[in-house]
């Protein structure tokens, strides 16, 4: 599942505010957040790829990896199904 995210105006602040939100989520949370996304797919939304991107930078900073790829600063894709342990 991958999606192609093409920066458009207001897009920084947008993911600002989900990285702000994510970030004062818990690992639980954000896990959980992130095998929901994995389970309704890609579904190709400007919204849904600035919220990935988000969820992304926070797995880097939180844990040092993450289930998403970004590729070339632009393509958002999924990974399968993680479990809580494998990120703590």
């Amino acid at each position: 599942m991958e999606l192609l995210l093409i920066p458009r105006p207001g897009d920084r602040e947008r993911l600002l505010e989900h990285y702000q939100t994510l970030s004062n989520a818990t690992l639980e949370e954000l896990v959980e957040s992130y095998n929901k996304n994995v389970s309704i797919g890609i579904t190709g939304t400007q919204a849904q790829g600035l919220y990935l991107l988000a969820m992304h930078k926070v797995f880097l900073n939180k844990c040092g990896r993450s289930p998403i790829s970004w590729t070339d600063n632009m393509v958002l894709a999924l990974g399968k199904v993680v479990e809580l342990g494998a990120y703590m």
